[in-house]
């Protein structure tokens, strides 16, 4: 008796571990490692390399979209076997899913949306990939067809990209012809392309100061593959045409930290997220210093010499001009 209500005991134990484990949900960070089954909390997240370790687990995303850099994998497995993959959102990687090797590997509700690689497979067998959509991206990995027009049309879709500032754009703008001074140290920028019914795009740049700046300047450079004229460009705030090329100014002025400055701009096209995009340049007018005048020079002053020993003097000598007129007076009156 005492041997049943010891394991009736632990089989409630172990029930109640169980349930406490598939209600906790695990937060998707960089180069996270699944070694059993595993559910995402929802949410967006900028995340890349997840990589699945384990045979004969399942990765429940439960509704997380997951966006990259474009340069990195999303999620990754090599030699993985009876693996389940399923209500994930991956947009912006290199390659979103990258299998390499292994078999029974099961795809359910995925959506690979803006990346180099939708999914990307190498020597791997019984792959399951019906439960998957891709949504323009440029290679798609296997062949699967990409979504229909009718299905993505009305739709949104929006991805970040990183600002990777050039020295070819720095020296486009002559900042230092200007007196001015690259800030970007001093602030975080981010910057989002959304596409709204494949026929127009949006730019758009947030810009985060981490410290006070007094005269903060924006400048932008649209690469000719998204704009060959200004005039196609459309800004939300008051920007001033540099060159036809096109480049920006957008003066700021005066910002706090931790404020945040949006600045927006349209093209009427769709604008591939894998080609060159737009880089922003951040910078600070630079306090001019005032002239110093120059440093007059100190003279000393002559000691004023006293009226008193002034008098005496001349009396000294009157005297003595009148003691030799006298006694010249003598002696020609003596001799003569």
């Amino acid at each position: 008796m005492i041997g049943i209500l010891l394991l009736f005991s632990i089989g409630i134990v172990s029930a109640a571990k169980e349930s406490q484990r598939a209600d906790t949900c695990v937060t998707p960070e960089d180069e996270l490692r699944i070694e059993q089954d595993t559910t995402f909390c929802p949410g967006r997240y900028r995340v890349s390399s997840i990589m699945i370790e384990a045979d004969n687990l399942t990765l429940d995303c439960n509704g997380a979209e997951m966006e990259g850099d474009l340069r990195r994998v999303g999620i990754s497995m090599t030699r993985n076997q009876n693996v389940i993959i399923k209500n994930c959102g991956l947009a912006g990687y290199r390659k979103a899913i990258a299998i390499n090797g292994g078999s029974r590997i099961k795809l359910v509700n995925i959506t690979l949306s803006y990346n180099v690689v939708g999914l990307h497979t190498s020597g791997a067998t019984l792959i399951d990939s019906t439960g998957v959509t891709f949504v323009d991206n440029e290679n798609n990995g296997i062949n699967q067809p990409a979504v229909l027009e009718e299905k993505i049309r009305g739709e949104t879709i929006q991805a970040g990209f990183d600002n990777q500032p050039t020295e070819e754009a720095v020296k486009l703008f002559r900042l230092e012809e200007q007196n001015q001074s690259l800030v970007l140290e001093n602030v975080s920028v981010e910057k989002y392309l959304t596409i709204e019914n494949s026929k127009q795009s949006t730019i758009t740049t947030v810009i985060t100061p981490l410290t006070d700046i007094e005269n903060l300047i924006m400048y932008e450079h649209v690469p000719k593959n998204i704009a060959d004229n200004a005039s196609k460009i459309e800004f939300d705030k008051s920007a001033v045409v540099i060159r036809e090329d096109p480049d920006f100014m957008i003066p700021i002025g005066r910002v706090t930290v931790k404020s945040k400055i949006t600045v927006k701009y349209k093209i009427g096209k769709k604008v591939n997220i894998f080609q060159e995009l737009p880089v922003t340049l951040v910078a600070s007018q630079r306090q001019e210093e005032p002239e110093l005048l120059p440093v007059p020079e100190i003279f000393e002053e002559e000691e004023a010499e006293p009226f008193f020993s002034r008098g005496l003097l001349q009396i000294g000598l009157l005297s003595l001009i009148v003691l030799v007129s006298y006694v010249l007076y003598r002696f020609e009156k003596r001799y003569i």
